[in-house]
């Protein structure tokens, strides 16, 4: 069940009014019920025979669960027994829900087949070793990872229960997918991180860096094109009918980086495609991979599926993970289980529920959705501690169940309860949160309420709200401070630090780093003008980096979170806070702090030592030890340093090469001029050109490069070239293969040491008196048929004794 991070508009103005508004906050329709109210229940009003009901409902439906039924969450068990799609039966209890909610599956993992059968979309976790195929008897597989053993597949609900009933099979959850939320226009970002300083300074924008971004959809990003609010060259790698809030975050990295080269994958609509995403954009080259998706049905206390995986791509891949931290910080609670004497949770003193409101559906909407997740400290898939979370609300002097989640937890399952339901409602209205536990030891509790509601209780705590894979070290995750006062954090902006406790404690600075929200975009697809939340802040921060690492691509990606920490704005508490991270990224900073003197590059000519016939061609290498910048341009004047034994007569330029010249050709010397856009570093180096040399006359001539060669980055960074200059050898006639006494003939020579001499004279790679008796019986072959230069070893101009013996003494050695 996932979050994307943007959720804001409506949300933020009905948050707005209510805590700006006490007399609205408690005025007719929402007073009943306050958090003091609420906790009359537990004092034996009319509301007690509910709780105790509630707790004992529970206990009972629990215990009536078969091993199969205990797979899956209380939502499919009871669409799996009353073949219903919402309403009563997604509650433990028999009495009706209140009129204003209904209990309900995701909208989005719910469909018909063509013979009108209700399906649903889930999760099937298989024990260690199982195939993903067993699944495929039962649904539609959509999704497999067989190394972490899941399967994504729609599944009839006629089928579900046979699915959960296999050995094979550890648990079945539902898919919810990311809920995101949020002529030509420019982003502020561009001006307030000061990307457009930079430019200014440099005349770079991240020409030649890739940047990656998984949303939701960018299905219409062919009409920010046609705007000019994105370049037509933009890669649409996976993409599905959404509310294009990808399209808006390519916008914003566009705007903040406009030379980058721009890639999208949807990471919809489950957690298998989100890391398919990620894979595919690794894949593709990027420098910077960029999301503004949160999963809350993965570990909070932990590293999970999702986490792992990121956690593995920072390690091993060369590029700067960014992501969302969220939009949470009104809708969380953490603390200690307190136990209120009959087994609910106190979340403040003398009351066992936390209240929250829900807005109404938007305009054109008829209801609005609300999902609530709990989950406490406990292993991941072994939790044996028993809790049940309650959602209710009041109706006049008396509370009634919305809706509970009440799996089994008793040893090998894991510890998490969720809640979905829908409102219709006309107004802000109010609901409550009770959590009971059923059995086992009393833990630390996090909830985290979404989509279409938030806390409006003292209770809540906005801190520690970041967790999954924005909470991995060394993932870049940002923050909101708001356009139009950038010191200001957005209220919504989830708070860390993020504390996971297994394998061991540890508590992370999180946020790393803030970037801008309420930013214009073109708004196409209907998804507005104005880019609220972290998913606006995310991009914005992938602009500056793809900016600035272009520029100083010989920094690691962990230099470059450092510099960017290092140089951000400081807001908030001096240092690092959990509210701002580090504070506002600052382009301009962070480019002065990398201009440091360029240091030294290698060009080397390769092979370093070649041999080619008189009259024939070979090729020649420039190449460079490293990229230094993703944008570079080169002069380099190449040459031959014994004109009679050969001459250049072409040059050729790999495809990353945009500008290219050189003077007239053939010539003993070439001058190169070119720009262009260099791939990453590579083990052997990157190739600047290809040069085509003839051999001439036999002899041995260096091929080099004079000192007024030179490379140049962005903003006139010059770098010193260090050449190595490379050897080729004209020979006056072809190696041949020295003769058997049998007719045939061996292995054609070879030159183990490169210095022109064939050494290796019967081939075969090793010196030995083999190859000394092998040369001493063929002289008149040699002196015949053998190039003199590959064979006079004695280097006195022909073929005799004396050769012999040096030879014999090269073996030797």
């Amino acid at each position: 069940m996932t979050a994307g991070f943007v959720r804001v508009p409506a949300l933020l103005f009905v948050a707005m009014v209510i805590l700006c508004c006490p007399a609205l906050a408690h005025g007719a329709g929402l007073q009943d019920g306050t958090a003091g109210e609420a906790s009359l229940a537990q004092a034996g009003d009319q509301g007690s025979d509910l709780w105790i009901s509630m707790r004992n409902e529970s206990r009972t439906f629990k215990s009536g669960l078969s091993p199969a039924e205990e797979k899956l969450p209380t939502e499919l068990v009871q669409v799996v027994r009353d073949g219903q799609e919402h309403g009563p039966a997604m509650t433990t209890r028999a009495a009706p829900p209140a009129a204003a909610f209904v209990p309900a599956l995701p909208r989005t993992s719910t469909a018909h087949t063509d013979d009108g059968t209700f399906q649903v979309y889930v999760y099937v976790w298989l024990n260690e070793g199982v195939p993903t195929d067993v699944v495929d008897p039962y649904g539609e597989v959509t999704d497999r990872d067989e190394e972490r053993y899941v399967a994504a597949a729609w599944v009839r609900t006629d089928r579900l229960g046979d699915l959960a009933s296999l050995e094979d099979v550890r648990r079945i959850e539902s898919v919810t997918p990311p809920a995101v939320y949020a002529g030509s226009v420019a982003s502020e970002s561009d001006v307030i991180l000061k990307t457009a300083a930079v430019r200014k300074e440099t005349g770079y924008g991240g020409e030649g860096m890739k940047v990656g971004i998984v949303s939701d959809s960018a299905d219409q990003w062919r009409e920010a094109v046609a705007s000019g609010d994105l370049p037509p060259t933009v890669q649409i790698l996976y993409d599905i009918d959404g509310i294009d809030e990808g399209t808006a975050m390519l916008e914003v990295v566009h705007d903040t980086a406009p030379g980058a080269d721009l890639f999208f994958h949807s990471g919809w609509t489950n957690k298998l495609t989100f890391v398919t995403a990620i894979s595919a954009l690794v894949g593709a080259g990027c420098d910077v991979i960029c999301d503004d998706i949160g999963w809350f049905d993965e570990p909070y206390f932990e590293d999970g599926y999702v986490a792992s995986y990121v956690h593995e791509v920072v390690e091993n891949e060369d590029l700067v993970y960014i992501s969302a931290a969220g939009n949470d910080a009104l809708g969380h609670y953490e603390g200690p289980f307190r136990d209120d004497g009959r087994g609910y949770h106190l979340f403040s003193e003398g009351s066992n529920l936390i209240r929250a409101v829900v807005e109404p559906p938007a305009e054109g909407m008829q209801t609005m959705p609300l999902q609530i997740f709990l989950q406490w400290d406990e292993p991941w898939g072994s939790a044996s501690s028993d809790y049940d979370l309650f959602l209710v609300t009041r109706e006049g002097n008396r509370f009634v169940e919305i809706a509970n989640s009440s799996q089994v937890q008793d040893g090998d399952d894991v510890p998490m309860e969720e809640i979905a339901v829908e409102y219709f409602g006309d107004e802000p209205g109010v609901v409550y949160l009770s959590v009971a536990l059923q059995d086992g030891e009393p833990c630390t509790l996090e909830i985290f309420i979404l989509t279409g509601g938030f806390f409006d209780d003292q209770a809540a705590t906005p801190e520690g709200a970041i967790f999954g894979h924005p909470a991995v070290p060394g993932v870049v995750a940002v923050g909101a401070v708001r356009a139009d006062d950038p010191t200001e954090i957005e209220i919504f902006s989830s708070e860390g630090p993020a504390t996971v406790t297994r394998p061991e404690l540890e508590v992370r600075p999180k946020p790393d780093i803030c970037g801008v929200d309420r930013t214009r975009i073109s708004g196409v697809g209907e998804f507005g003008n104005t880019f609220f939340g972290t998913s606006a802040a995310a991009p914005a921060v992938a602009g500056v980096v793809a900016t600035v690492w272009g520029i100083n691509r010989d920094t690691s990606p962990a230099g470059v979170r450092k510099v960017l920490y290092e140089t951000a704005v400081d807001l908030g508490e001096p240092g690092w806070d959990p509210v701002y991270g580090h504070g506002r990224a600052d382009a301009l900073s962070m480019f002065d702090a990398l201009a440091a003197p360029p240091a030294n590059l290698s060009l080397s000519f390769v092979p370093t030592s070649a041999e080619v016939r008189a009259g024939e061609e070979m090729e020649v290498d420039l190449v460079i030890d490293r990229t230094p910048a993703a944008l570079l341009e080169y002069h380099i004047t190449a040459n031959l340093s014994d004109p009679a034994v050969g001459e250049i007569t072409g040059v050729s330029f790999p495809g990353w090469v945009q500008h290219e010249e050189h003077t007239a050709l053939p010539d003993d010397t070439v001058r190169i001029n070119a720009t262009g856009q260099p791939p990453r570093s590579q083990p052997d180096g990157v190739a600047l050109c290809t040069l085509t040399v003839r051999g001439d006359a036999a002899g041995t001539t260096a091929v080099t490069a004079d000192p007024d060669s030179r490379v140049i980055g962005p903003g006139e960074g010059e770098y010193v070239l260090e050449v190595a200059p490379g050897c080729i050898t004209v020979m006056s006639a072809p190696i041949r293969p020295f003769p058997r006494p049998d007719g045939g003939t061996y292995p054609l020579p070879t030159d183990p040491d490169g210095d022109g001499l064939y050494e290796d004279v019967n081939g075969d790679s090793v010196l030995t008196m083999e190859d000394v008796t092998l040369y001493a019986g063929n002289l008149r072959f040699i002196r015949d048929r053998q190039p003199l230069e590959a064979f006079d070893f004695d280097k006195n101009g022909r073929i005799g004794f004396s050769d012999v013996n040096t030879l014999y003494s090269m073996v030797q050695r």
